[in-house]
């Protein structure tokens, strides 16, 4: 069974559900998103010590865009973060074949980054690139782009539901601001969080599946079919 899990932290209230998946290929993907005084520099250095250090990741890295990713022998995790009123917004997703293990990673990781200890010395990356990726741990890729805010983000659960299902997902709705979508192969994650004003909006879609291209495809293409529903 393929299986969503959502965490609440802060302002953010999101519910636990099932979705059904092929036996033969379980994945589980879990979510905790939280608003947090701090800033993405600080977020990002956090989350490398919780993979890299504490989890003793294989792999965990700053990315160009600031958010972190990094992946063990079990699971990939991406920690994404964007401007938000005073402070930012973050979102840890973990993927495994796991699911216990892919709850308690993003338990982990929460719990540091929203109340461990700052080592400003953590670096930007730890392990290597090219680390032996195990074939079971799950792909994961993202888009996340601010755009400005209009009227038509009132429907923007509706438009995600749209067309995640035009692209053979089933969706459900767990909170506002929030669809996730499953396939027989794929799980997909759209979201919208306010930006440090009413004038902006940060909207992002996140993929997880078997193979990194193939899920960095979806969620490009997924991210502009809905852009160009709300915008164009």
């Amino acid at each position: 069974m393929q299986r969503f899990g959502l965490v609440l932290v802060g302002a953010l209230a999101f519910g636990a559900f099932p979705t059904a998946m092929r036996a033969e290929d379980p994945i589980a993907v879990h979510i905790g998103a939280w608003a947090q005084k701090t800033t993405r520099e600080i977020c990002s250095q956090k989350a490398i010590e919780a993979m890299g250090i504490k989890e003793k990741f294989l792999f965990a890295q700053v990315d160009e865009d600031g958010n972190a990713r990094g992946y063990s022998a079990t699971a990939a995790v991406v920690v994404l973060s964007v401007p938000h009123q005073d402070g930012i917004w973050v979102g840890v997703v973990a993927a495994s074949r796991n699911n216990a293990e892919a709850g308690r990673l993003r338990d982990a990781i929460r719990a540091h980054i929203a109340e461990g200890p700052h080592d400003p010395k953590v670096p930007k990356e730890i392990g290597k690139p090219d680390a032996k990726k195990k074939l079971e741990v799950p792909a994961l890729a993202w888009r996340v782009k601010h755009r400005d805010a209009n009227a038509l983000l009132r429907f923007f659960e509706a438009i995600v539901c749209i067309v995640f299902e035009k692209q053979g997902f089933g969706t459900t709705t767990p909170g506002k601001w929030l669809v996730c979508g499953s396939s027989t192969d794929r799980m997909a994650i759209a979201f919208a969080v306010p930006g440090a004003n009413a004038l902006k909006v940060h909207l992002g879609v996140v993929v997880a599946g078997k193979e990194e291209e193939d899920c960095k495809q979806y969620s490009q293409a997924l991210w502009k079919r809905i852009v160009d529903l709300l915008y164009e």
